[in-house]
Order: structure tokens, then C-alpha cells, then sequence
């Protein structure tokens, strides 16, 4: 019985016990709440934290996956606002700077030495100026700014502070006239980087600072100090064989030199006496060599005897005695030289290719020769041409006598006078073109006496300077007495060539059975010569190139009836050069 009625009371808390209760729950729940925001804070501003690290390293990466220097060689590449993508496109994040797509890494985060406004905007600062907050690296700097950091609902804000450091990691200021949008004043100081960025983030009345610092270098190859380069072939002679089109190319004195300073000095040259060859086919070869340094090394001057190339039982070219000399290339101290490196001016001794007489007898006649099968027919369309002659050809039969050479060179000098200079140069003695049975020794002779092309650079100036004289000679008809007579000297500096078409359809060779005058221009289809001034400036301060593709050129008539391409090419002194100094 007493157990049923203690079941059945229905007595439980009161309201003051229920109370009593909540209040010691509450007391004890808001002591907890100041940790609890506490950890909210501290969440919070770990994820802001782990964000800005993580914006500073991929900012760094950013930056180096960039090439570090891409030379500026037309103003036409630099970025505007007119031709960016998306065209007129500009980020007010970035100071007003045009957001495109730039070549390298210094383009946009060292772009020039305009001087930042305040200390909150991009732009250079000196490593006097006041302009930099405390946060900021000693040393002059370009600052970049992207406030804010796009994607990130303005939380985050980026200064990447980029300054050129020496070999001792010591902040050095750019040119006084450098500036990565202008030809030839966007090379780098250094090719070492110090970056400092600087990512800061804001939430509500909660802010703080990142500064990260690392070094970003020259990772690919980078632009050599110095770049050296020249080119000579003497006589270039070319036509075809048949109606199936097989060219015949004949090559005389072939000089190639190059040189350059990067990681250190490097020269090396090639040259050849002379090549025949139907493209693709037969060939034949004089002498050839070629020296490269380092280390240095000086191939001997040798020769060869005389050579012929033969097709389907008919002689199409030949040549006599070929020799190379000063084949020599040196490095010394890190400087190259292609020549003689005895002396001071390899100019003086070349590195050469050349055709020549010397130590033969009587040998091959001619002593050079081009034969492009003409017709042996009535129906060649050159009045008389003497087929039992060479159509191109050279007849010197003195001993010692040096027919055709090319020569190449090239010298850079180190020193507070340092410069980089390479030159080419080629002569022939007299080529006979077009023998006929009233003039055996060819309607048109052509003697190269001299021509040169040099170019030269320092850093601060760089010029070209051309030197030729050919002379030309027609043979000309005189009822009383018909000979040879100069009718142009192509020299320097001439602005029309003297080799115009007039001359071609006024000057009379010979006359026909029915005694009609024979113009030179049944034989001669076109000629010209190079123009221009002997001295010209080089594109920039620090590289200049030149070429001269043909000091004079030759077309002639086609030499098989119905053959429009049967005629024959003749060019004189082939010359290119090029120079570059960075230092």
C-alpha cells in the first residue's frame, strides 16, 4: 500500500526551482560566449591569413612564369589602349595603368622611371624619395599596385615592390633613360630581381599586412652581350639545263663568319674555293675548311687542283685551283676574332676563299666556265653566239694571279672603348658573258675591282659603311673599228643605278646579215647595280645590319629558242654584315 501511493502523488519541480536552474545555466552558458567569439575571430583571420600567403606565392609564380626579358625592336608592339585585348580596357586597381597582355616580366612590374604620385600609387621611387611606407624595402623600386586583388570582393589588396640587385644583392637604380616601352632603352640593369609583395586584407574593423620577399632571375637563355655576323660569296652564276627545269649553279669565293659573347666568347668561320653543282645531283668542290674557338684553332692554308662537271657527255662548268687562307678562329680574353688574331685589325687578314692561277701551268681553259647547253642551232635567239665558248667565263692565264675571292672578319675589343665590328668583302678579275663570232671575249665583260660592306657598334652608336667599284664594259660596233668600251662604273653612293634599260636599247654590239644593228638587248634582258649611301646609321645604339645582294646583277635573254627560262643569272659580290653590342 505505501508504495502505490508514493506512485500515484503528483508532485514534481516548482516555478522558483525551474528558475533557479535557468539562472545558473545562463551564468555559465555567458561565460563561454567571449571564448566562443574569440575562436570565430581567430578562424576568421587564419583563413585571411592563409589567403594572403597564399595571393603573395602566387604572385611570385606568377612573375616567373613571365620571360624576364624579351628586347623591344618595334615601337609598333608596345601596348595602348587602342590596340589592347579587350581593346580600351583599364583597371583603376592598377593606378590607371592599361591591363594587356605584355611580353615579359619587367613590362609590367618595372616598366619605366616615372615617378609614383603618392605612396599609395604604382610608379617609380627613388631611393631618396619620401614616397614609400614603412612596409617597403630600402633602395629604389617600381611599385605595382591591385587594389583589390580581382575575385576576392575587395578583401584583399596587393603592392609588389620589383628592384634590380647586384651580384652583392644590393638594390641598384635602372638607366637614367630606361623604360621597358621604348626601343632601345628596356635593357635591364641586372638580370636579378629582388620582389617584395606586400598582399593586405580588410574585414569590418579587422585588417592586416603579409610581406613576402623573394628573388626572381634569368631563367632562359639571355640576350648575348655581343652578336657578330658576316657574309661574302664573290660570284653566284645560275640556269637551267633543260626543259626539265634541273638548275646549274656555280659558286665562287664562299666566306662565313660568326661570333658573339654570352656566357663567353665564341667565333667560328666556314669558307669554300668554289662549287658547281645541278641542284640536287652531280657536284663537284674546291677546297673548303672552317675553325671554330674556343679553343682557338688556325685550319692550313691548302689548295686543291683543278675540277669539271660533266652532263651526259657535255662540259657545263669548271674551275681552276681553289685555296682558303686565314681560316682562324680565337677567343682571347672572352673577346672573338675571325681572321688573323695577330694583329689588331683582322680586316688586314681575312679569312678567305678565293680562286687562283697560282702553282699552275697552262691548267683548264677557261680558267672558270658556265655552260647552260644554249642551242647549237640556227634557232638560238641570240644573233651569232659562239657556242664553243663558255657563255661565262674567265681567260687569265698568268701565274700568281688571284681570279675571284671572298673574305669574312669579325673582332669584338673589350675595355671602357669596347666595340663590336664585322665586315665582308669580294673582287673578281674580268668575266667575260655571251661570246659571239664577232666578239669571242663576250658581248659584256665585267671586272668587280673592290667591294666591301663593314658594320660596327659600341652601345652608344652603331653605323654601316659600304665600298665598291665595278666597272663594265660592252663591246661596241664601229664600222672603222669595233672594240670594247667602259660604258658604266658602278661605284658607293650612287642613288640611281648607271645600269638602266636605256642603255641596253641604245648601244649597239654588231648588225645582222641584212646589216641591221644588233642592240644590246638581244642579249642582255636586265642589269643593275646597288645604290645608296656609303656610310649609313645603324637601326639602333647597339645593332646595325647591312646587306648588298649583288653589287651588280645579271639577267641575260634565254639562250634556247622557246625557253623562257633558259636565261642565265649572274650576281657580283653577294655581302651582308651585322654588329650588335649590349655591353
Amino acid at each position: 500500500m505505501q508504495i502505490r501511493k508514493l506512485i500515484d502523488r503528483e508532485e514534481g519541480f516548482s516555478v522558483i526551482e525551474v528558475l533557479a536552474a535557468f539562472s545558473v545555466l545562463a551564468i555559465v552558458t555567458l561565460g563561454t560566449v567571449p571564448l566562443f567569439i574569440t575562436g570565430l575571430r581567430s578562424s576568421l583571420v587564419a583563413k585571411l591569413d592563409t589567403g594572403a600567403k597564399n595571393l603573395s606565392q602566387e604572385r611570385f609564380e606568377i612573375m616567373r612564369n613571365l620571360a624576364f626579358h624579351i628586347e623591344l625592336t618595334d615601337q609598333a608592339e608596345v601596348p595602348t589602349s587602342a590596340n589592347c585585348t579587350p581593346p580600351n580596357r583599364t583597371d583603376p586597381r592598377t593606378s590607371g595603368i592599361v591591363v594587356c597582355t605584355y611580353r615579359d616580366l619587367l613590362d609590367t612590374y618595372y616598366r619605366s622611371r616615372t615617378t609614383a604620385t603618392s605612396a599609395t600609387t604604382g610608379g617609380y621611387v627613388d631611393a631618396s624619395s619620401a614616397l614609400r611606407t614603412t612596409d617597403e624595402p630600402a633602395g629604389s623600386f617600381y611599385r605595382f599596385v591591385v587594389d583589390p586583388v580581382p575575385g576576392f570582393n575587395d578583401k584583399y589588396r596587393q603592392v609588389i615592390v620589383t628592384q634590380f640587385l647586384d651580384s652583392t644583392r644590393t638594390p641598384v637604380s635602372p638607366a637614367t633613360d630606361y623604360n621597358s616601352q621604348v626601343v632601345a632603352k628596356d635593357l635591364p640593369r641586372t638580370r636579378l630581381l629582388g620582389v617584395t609583395v606586400i598582399t593586405s586584407w580588410t574585414a569590418g574593423n579587422l585588417s592586416k599586412k603579409f610581406s613576402a620577399f623573394s628573388q626572381i632571375t634569368e631563367s632562359r637563355v639571355a640576350r648575348s652581350a655581343v652578336v657578330l655576323q658576316s657574309r661574302s660569296l664573290a660570284l653566284r652564276v645560275t640556269g637551267t639545263l633543260d626543259a626539265e627545269r634541273r638548275q646549274l649553279k656555280l659558286e665562287v669565293g664562299a666566306s662565313n663568319s660568326d661570333g658573339g659573347i654570352s656566357t663567353g666568347g665564341n667565333a667560328a668561320t666556314q669558307v669554300n674555293g668554289a662549287t658547281a653543282e645541278i641542284v640536287g645531283g652531280a657536284r663537284i668542290e674546291g677546297i673548303s675548311g672552317s675553325a671554330s674557338a674556343p679553343p682557338n684553332f688556325a685550319l692550313a692554308d691548302n689548295g686543291t687542283t683543278d675540277k669539271f662537271l660533266d652532263d651526259s657527255g657535255t662540259r657545263i662548268a669548271q674551275f681552276v685551283n681553289t685555296k682558303i687562307a686565314n681560316v682562324k678562329a680565337a677567343v682571347t680574353a672572352e673577346q672573338p676574332i675571325i681572321g688573323d688574331g695577330t694583329v689588331a685589325n683582322p680586316e688586314a687578314s681575312p679569312s678567305l676563299g678565293k680562286l687562283t692561277t697560282s702553282g699552275l701551268g697552262v691548267g683548264l681553259n677557261p680558267r672558270l666556265g658556265f655552260f647552260n647547253k644554249p642551242d647549237l642551232s640556227p634557232l638560238n635567239p641570240m644573233p651569232d653566239l659562239n657556242t664553243s665558248f663558255m657563255l661565262v667565263r674567265m681567260d687569265n692565264d698568268d701565274a700568281d694571279k688571284v681570279l675571284v675571292e671572298g673574305s669574312s672578319y669579325l673582332r669584338a675589343d673589350a675595355g671602357g672603348a669596347h666595340r663590336a665590328v664585322s665586315g665582308a668583302a669580294a673582287f673578281t678579275r674580268v668575266v667575260k658573258l655571251l661570246p659571239t663570232t664577232f666578239a669571242p671575249d663576250g658581248v659584256v665583260q665585267v671586272e668587280l675591282q673592290e667591294s666591301s660592306l663593314t658594320c660596327t657598334a659600341n652601345g652608344s652608336a652603331s653605323s654601316s659603311v659600304a665600298k665598291f667599284t665595278a666597272v663594265v664594259k660592252v663591246f661596241t660596233y664601229n664600222p672603222s673599228g669595233s672594240g670594247y668600251t667602259t660604258v658604266k662604273t658602278v661605284v658607293q653612293g650612287q642613288s640611281v643605278s648607271p645600269l638602266d634599260t636605256a642603255t641596253l636599247d641604245s648601244t649597239q654590239v654588231g648588225v645582222d646579215s641584212f646589216n641591221a644593228p644588233i642592240f644590246l638587248s638581244r642579249y642582255i634582258a636586265t642589269w643593275g647595280s646597288a645604290t645608296g649611301n656609303a656610310t649609313i646609321p645603324g637601326t639602333t645604339p647597339r645593332r646595325v645590319q647591312r646587306d648588298v645582294n649583288g653589287i651588280v646583277s645579271i639577267s641575260t635573254q634565254p639562250v634556247r629558242a622557246g625557253d623562257l627560262d633558259s636565261n642565265i643569272g649572274i650576281s657580283f659580290a653577294i655581302l651582308s654584315c651585322s654588329a650588335e653590342d649590349n655591353r
